[in-house]
């Protein structure tokens, strides 16, 4: 089977799901959950790879990206809650940009591997 977009921006969507489980090492206040949800992200986006590269499609492909996106979503709002107050403080000016800069870097990132799970989902893993 011939490989559409969708498969190559789960490759791209679980390596920087992967670079946001190290990222958020750097996060000042974290969250416990934040991590193992990329993780799983990350697990899911190889089981997808594998199975379509072994076999030429996997049933339910689709459905598992949306399951991904909805776990970058998760972790980003799971990690969003500790530093709200820091947020706050940075916007009145009682704190320096740089003490949430971690937390902007990692958000990002997890925020672009949740936009391409969305994309791959709806374009199809396989013809």
């Amino acid at each position: 089977m011939k490989k559409r977009l969708g498969f190559y921006l789960t490759a791209v969507s679980a390596v920087l799901a992967l670079v946001g489980i190290f990222l958020y090492g750097s996060v000042t206040n974290s969250n416990a959950y934040v991590r193992p949800l990329l993780a799983v992200s990350v697990v899911l986006s190889l089981l997808v790879l594998a199975v379509t590269m072994a076999k030429g499609s996997m049933p339910g492909g689709n459905v598992v990206t949306l399951i991904n996106s909805a776990l970058c979503m998760a972790a980003v709002g799971l990690a969003t809650i500790p530093v709200i107050s820091m947020i706050v403080f940075v916007a009145m000016g009682m704190n320096a940009y740089s003490t949430i800069a971690s937390f902007v870097v990692f958000a990002v990132v997890a925020l672009i591997a949740w936009i391409l799970n969305i994309i791959s989902a709806f374009s199809g893993i396989t013809e």
